[in-house]
């Protein structure tokens, strides 16, 4: 059976590394004795700044949206559409129209993707179909890249 384990590092910037190691039973020899095998090690910088100035396909592409969930795909294009700033109002026809452009990295649109983003305060509704990105949403994006 092998387990892992997940360690996050903050150094006296506040950049926060994360690494994660797989655990694994040591072989024994027939006598009881262990066997002491090396470790193996990854480790990847978390932050990265998001970059609003990218074009949005390169921007979804940089941040890994692929393999996001649709709640979190559609958080990435409203803060995208509206370049970071928590008071910008992104229509949801535009985001869909966005997301229909992209077909191919983001899978299929569904209109219910809003509703998760919003039970998790990462967007809000301000009007009717119409959404500002909030400062959780921004955040939940910086912590997937």
């Amino acid at each position: 059976m092998a387990y892992k384990i997940k360690i996050i590092l903050t150094d006296e910037n506040g950049n926060d590394y994360v690494g994660e190691v797989a655990l694994s039973a040591l072989p024994r020899k027939a006598k009881g004795k262990i066997v002491k095998t090396k470790p193996t090690q990854t480790t990847k910088a978390v932050k990265t700044p998001l970059d609003f100035d990218l074009d949005i396909r390169a921007f979804m592409k940089k941040i890994g949206a692929r393999h996001f969930s649709g709640p979190v795909k559609i958080t990435a294009l409203i803060a995208h559409l509206s370049k970071g700033d928590t008071n910008a109002l992104v229509k949801a026809a535009d985001a869909r129209k966005q997301w229909l452009k992209m077909k191919s990295m983001l899978g299929k649109f569904n209109t219910f993707y809003f509703t998760p983003a919003k039970e998790n305060a990462w967007i809000h509704p301000v009007a009717p179909a119409s959404y500002k990105i909030r400062k959780e949403g921004l955040e939940i994006l910086q912590r997937k890249t």
